[in-house]
């Protein structure tokens, strides 16, 4: 559970980070698949934005990874969609959000 310096965190950045929520294997999972979706490797309906400077050809990122900026339709992904249905991530946000029904970016319900 996050703690009530999280939770301002939270409020106050738009984000937290809360290390050591996920199992280190699971980490190497969703990182490796994220890699190959970084290298071309997506559905064909997920869509993957990239950094507009990064498509225009004007900054050269220094991974693939560092030229993505999101991620749309993860739940067409078996791999990404689970890390949006994980557990300790549904735990984390239910506590921000409260008991409201959870949706992913493209509104489909996780929860």
């Amino acid at each position: 559970m996050l703690t009530k310096q999280q939770i301002d965190e939270f409020h106050r950045e738009g984000f937290v980070l809360v290390p050591g929520l996920l199992e280190p294997a699971e980490q190497e999972r969703y990182n490796a698949r994220f890699l190959d979706i970084a290298q071309g490797n997506a559905p064909p309906d997920m869509t993957v934005m990239r950094d507009v400077m990064v498509v225009k050809g004007a900054v050269t990122p220094k991974t693939p990874i560092h030229g993505i900026n999101k991620i749309m339709n993860l739940e067409t992904d078996p791999i990404l969609f689970d890390y949006a249905r994980h557990p300790a991530t549904l735990a984390i946000a239910r506590q921000l959000t409260g008991d409201r029904r959870l949706y992913t970016i493209s509104t489909n319900e996780v929860t």
